[in-house]
């Protein structure tokens, strides 16, 4: 069976979290994209926000593993 991990962390940097770890792809996805909205939420300003919300309607179009980049975090789905 094939497992998968999400997370984010600042490139240079140990990550804040350890991966978490899903059962598919999907489920993977949808709890990377929660992790942007939350960091959307959190944003300290309207455009880092608008940034962050944009990011997570792109991640929503994945359709493999990959990583993408917004404000200075690197965002991650990856085969395990």
């Amino acid at each position: 069976m094939m497992r998968f991990s999400s997370g984010s962390n600042v490139p240079g940097y140990m990550p804040d979290e350890p991966a978490e770890h899903h059962e598919t792809f999907d489920d993977a996805k949808r709890c990377l994209i929660a992790e942007i909205l939350r960091d959307a939420d959190q944003a300290d300003n309207e455009p880092d926000a608008e940034d962050l919300s944009a990011f997570a309607e792109d991640v929503n179009l994945w359709g493999s593993p990959q990583s993408g980049y917004c404000q200075c975090r690197c965002y991650f789905v990856g085969e395990i």
